[in-house]
């Protein structure tokens, strides 16, 4: 059975986002793979929309029911320049689904907080 969650970045996935649990070790290292992988979509015509994740450290959080962080947000690539939308705009999209699939969490709007998901998600 999925989790809400889960279904959130499933929904997400489909509408041309990067949305990955677990992904890679840190949030440094998870940026790096996920804008490499957007240089590659772009130069295969077909850019994301943006990205959202969390990585190992987060999901140790998640693993022992304590609330944990999203990232999101476009890309800004030295070859491209911006790829995908804003940074809040993605951050509003995100919330959307994960409103949709029913996962408590809390951000204010602003770009530069990630969004916490609240424990137990």
């Amino acid at each position: 059975m999925q989790t809400a969650l889960t279904k959130a970045f499933n929904a997400l996935r489909r509408q041309g986002f990067l949305a990955y649990q677990n992904c890679e070790c840190c949030q440094s290292c998870a940026g790096y793979k996920l804008a490499t992988m957007a240089v590659e979509l772009q130069k295969a015509g077909k850019p994301p929309k943006g990205c959202v994740y969390f990585h190992a450290q987060d999901n140790a959080d998640r693993l022992e029911n304590r609330s944990f962080c999203l990232a999101f947000g476009g890309f800004e690539t030295t070859e491209f320049g911006r790829i995908g939308l804003e940074d809040a705009e993605v951050g509003r999209i995100v919330c959307e689904e994960l409103t949709k699939a029913g996962v408590r969490f809390e951000w204010d709007g602003n770009p530069s907080y990630r969004i916490q998901v609240a424990a137990g998600q």
